[in-house]
């Protein structure tokens, strides 16, 4: 039997070493924190309880089970880590709600994310990404992750959530990568999440209040996702002052931070497998491919977890009542049971089956955001290769992995390319 820490930074290096053997041998694994974890864990000001231990499935089957029984595997103490997370209400606010406080949360959320407003992004998520590429292309290189993924996908998603203005770009980053890093992760990231959750409170009350001032006077105000939180109304109610701040906080923090590291991961993938890459820029088409392919293949979110509501039994193991139960995406997507050659990288796959992946969660709980970040991710790539010739991995600069439990992907990604000609006489 293999030997697997999932808090360990040896395992975070190369995980999917360690789910293809787990798929097999142990699809349920239960995993004891020592003292010194459950001593971090209990620093972490969000933390409602300590938890001692928690169980990981890495099969598809599982995943779509728990995923798709909310009755029996609760959302309420967070999806992001194996702590216990204080409610900031008693119901929650959609990642960290259950029916029937989720259903109409996410009736009200779901109105920010229709098709035709979606679609009607793309073109200004096209001037974002050529606005980020006029500032490096004259360089030849740069960090993929923090110079060009992560400013594309925070100016994008900070404008459709609420008109942020480009010069708290960087606040954004700080603000998205410390609340990631809370979960699972040492105690210094879990003080700095919460410092950085009351600077963006106090950043995000100015703008509600600023908002409902035009509002009530009736002074035009920005067709954003902030707006229509502000005024939908279901089942008889609108949401409060706390529930907009984390349902703010949600969709700033998962809007980029994940589209992220998955453009970061499909980049690799392409330099890693160059017939895969010579494939896509004979064939602009197969970008969508490409899309879906790494999100399967590299899924961003490593899993998600939820709490049992009652014991419950899986591949003969049984689970107690209130335990932490996280179910693991990227180990999901791998699984030969769902998908052929499950660990090729093929852009050539059946789109219908490809679809099928789990990158943004299933059931209830599916990623709120996901047809953004697919038009997110489809522009990036499609720009950065068109505009960028010759884009590959630095040979000489080494890239390196996020080591935070919930992300799995590059938070560092040196490229290189071929920089424009200077004209004579300049």
């Amino acid at each position: 039997m293999i030997d697997y820490d999932p808090l360990s930074p040896e395992v975070k290096q190369d995980p999917q070493k360690y789910f293809s053997v787990l798929r097999e041998e142990c699809p349920v694994h239960h995993h004891v924190l020592d003292d010194v974890d459950v001593e971090k864990m209990n620093r972490n000001p969000w933390i409602a309880e300590p938890v001692g231990e928690f169980w990981s499935v890495f099969r598809y089957e599982d995943s779509i089970r728990i995923a798709q029984d909310a009755k029996r595997f609760s959302s309420r103490e967070g999806p992001g880590g194996p702590e216990r997370l204080r409610a900031m209400t008693e119901e929650g606010m959609l990642i960290f709600a259950d029916d029937p406080a989720h259903r109409w949360q996410r009736s009200i959320a779901n109105r920010a994310f229709t098709p035709r407003r979606v679609a009607e992004l793309e073109p200004d998520i096209q001037r974002v990404a050529d606005d980020v590429i006029d500032s490096l292309h004259p360089r030849g290189e740069c960090d993929l992750f923090t110079e060009f993924a992560a400013p594309m996908t925070i100016r994008v998603i900070a404008k459709i959530v609420g008109g942020v203005d480009d010069s708290r770009i960087d606040d954004f980053f700080r603000w998205g990568n410390d609340t990631m890093g809370a979960f699972g992760s040492d105690d210094d990231f879990a003080e700095r999440s919460f410092a950085s959750a009351m600077e963006f409170h106090a950043y995000f009350s100015e703008i509600l209040d600023a908002r409902r001032t035009a509002l009530a006077q009736g002074d035009p105000v920005p067709d954003d996702i902030l707006n229509a939180l502000i005024v939908a109304e279901a089942e008889g109610r609108k949401l409060s002052d706390v529930e907009l701040f984390m349902g703010a906080q949600q969709l700033m923090t998962a809007g980029f931070e994940t589209t992220t590291t998955a453009l970061a991961n499909g980049i690799w993938l392409l330099d890693q497998h160059p017939e895969q890459r010579a494939l896509v820029e004979n064939d602009p088409a197969l970008i969508p491919e490409l899309v879906e392919e790494t999100l399967r293949f590299a899924s961003p979110v490593e899993g998600l977890y939820r709490t049992t509501n009652e014991d419950v039994e899986i591949h003969g193991t049984r689970i107690p009542k209130g335990s932490r139960v996280r179910f693991v995406l990227s180990a999901a997507n791998r699984d030969s049971r769902q998908f052929e050659r499950a660990d090729e990288f093929d852009l050539m796959r059946d789109p219908v089956d490809l679809r099928k992946h789990v990158a943004f969660g299933h059931g209830i709980h599916t990623c709120l955001g996901a047809a953004l970040a697919r038009i997110e991710m489809k522009v990036a790539f499609e720009t950065l290769l068109r505009r960028l010739p010759n884009l590959h991995v630095d040979p000489d600069k080494t890239p390196t992995r996020n080591p935070f439990l919930l992300v799995s992907g590059f938070n560092y990604l040196p490229v290189l390319w071929d920089r424009p000609e200077t004209a004579p006489g300049m």
